[in-house]
């Protein structure tokens, strides 16, 4: 019996059957055929570039799948057969992350994602054998905004909005790095890409809504921006992708003006909530979101394998 794992691009009328394993490993039903047809169209490579879904197989046996998909802004997103599955060898599946995630990275992406809800044992470990590290603890938070109607946008004096078409990308790139300075969000990703990939990644975060994209002034001088787009889900919300003040106007409640600046935006829009994703390290982020009525829905953790010499 042939025990030596094997790595396999998958092509063609293989693919349906990697894409079930890597949901769900041996595991069938109508929920995992559901699940692997949303996938089917994230797998396809662009044309003339390599498959980015992999299988592990032990003879004719395939004990593992991965694909990377690749994202705006030189990023993948790693999914790959969950470690506990029907018939999955995490050991196989570990070795079979690393191989695709560093093609992907020498095929010109910065980093590749993988995000877990788990904290189980066996996924840890096949996941830090793949060489990933762990970048943060993600907070999902969301604001119902109906509750918000009656609020005033808690404006502050001095201050003034200029929207996504009144300022340039370079100027917003100037301001995202200067709400970098001694940020407490993710700081393991600061320098690793170009500003023009990370505002790239930005507008494909959901659906880009240019409107709702603001540089804050107070006085002459950019302070910070806040940037909202529509969720690409069929729930009506808006999507905080990225909020910061720049680090010598901080203490000033700017981060409140603009969550309530973008709120009541968002209640005028119709939509029914507004959602983000905070670091957990960020303890004074989070309490900001508390006090303005953001609750936790979920936690993640977010995964990273980098390449810096890409950037």
């Amino acid at each position: 019996m042939d025990s030596e794992v094997k790595i396999q691009v998958v092509g063609g009328e293989a693919r349906g059957e990697a894409l079930r394993f890597l949901v769900a490993g041996s595991r069938r039903g109508g929920s995992v055929d559901s699940r692997a047809e949303s996938l089917s169209m994230l797998g396809d490579p662009p044309r003339g570039s390599p498959s980015r879904l992999w299988c592990a197989r032990r003879g004719r046996t395939c004990v593992g799948a991965a694909m990377v998909v690749e994202r705006p802004g030189r990023t993948g997103l790693l999914l790959c057969s969950p470690p506990g599955a029907p018939g999955v060898d995490g050991g196989a599946v570990a070795m079979l992350a690393r191989a695709i995630s560093r093609e992907a990275l020498s095929g010109g992406l910065v980093m590749v994602q993988l995000f877990t809800r788990s904290a189980a044992r066996d996924e840890i470990a096949m996941i830090k054998s793949a060489g990933f590290d762990l970048l943060a603890e993600l907070v999902y938070m969301r604001l119902d905004l109906p509750a918000r109607r009656s609020r005033r946008d808690g404006e502050a004096g001095d201050v003034t909005w200029r929207d996504y078409g009144h300022f340039s990308e370079g100027e917003l790139a100037d301001v995202i790095v200067s709400t970098y300075v001694n940020s407490l969000d993710c700081p393991a990703l600061l320098g690793v890409r170009p500003m023009a990939d990370i505002i790239a990644s930005h507008k494909a975060s959901g659906v880009f809504h240019p409107a709702s994209w603001w540089i804050l002034q107070q006085g002459a001088s950019p302070a910070g921006c806040i940037l909202v787009n529509h969720s690409a889900s069929l729930d009506p919300t808006a999507e905080v992708v990225y909020v910061g003040v720049a680090a010598a106007f901080r203490g000033r409640g700017l981060g409140r003006v603009m969550l309530r600046h973008a709120a009541g935006d968002a209640c005028r829009q119709g939509l029914a909530a507004m959602t983000l994703a905070a670091d957990a390290a960020n303890t004074h982020a989070k309490r900001l979101y508390d006090s303005e009525g953001f609750y936790e829905t979920e936690r993640r953790l977010a995964y990273v394998l980098l390449n810096k010499g890409q950037s």
